[in-house]
């Protein structure tokens, strides 16, 4: 999913319990803001700490999936992103940063995604 389209989004969420297939997309969705946050500066111990919360929540919303596989999604998520934003293809730096912050907030408020 591109940047712009996750930023204009969200993070995906889904219903009281979102399931599998809802967990992997949450990952990569996490991965891709994280992505082009690092790209334009964001710390990357920073970016850390949200993507362990993130995959954390991914995986008791998709109990089915592998951590491994959730871990994998991401990690080529944020690699491809932050590949996009260096080469020009995502929205500016400061809209990327203000949207990451806006998705690490909602990380931190028990029951965002519930």
């Amino acid at each position: 999913m591109p940047l712009a389209v996750v930023l204009a989004s969200g993070l995906s969420s889904g219903g009281a319990r979102a399931g599998d297939a809802e967990a992997l997309r949450f990952a990569r969705d996490l991965g891709v803001a994280i992505g082009g946050a690092t790209a334009c500066g964001l710390s990357a111990a920073r970016a850390s700490a949200t993507g362990r919360k993130g995959l954390e929540f991914a995986r008791t919303e998709g109990p089915g999936v592998p951590a491994a596989r959730l871990e994998a999604v991401h990690a080529e998520a944020v690699r491809a992103a932050a590949l996009d934003q260096v080469n020009g293809r995502n929205p500016p730096c400061a809209d990327v940063i203000r949207a990451y912050k806006g998705l690490e907030d909602q990380l931190t408020v028990p029951g965002a995604y519930r």
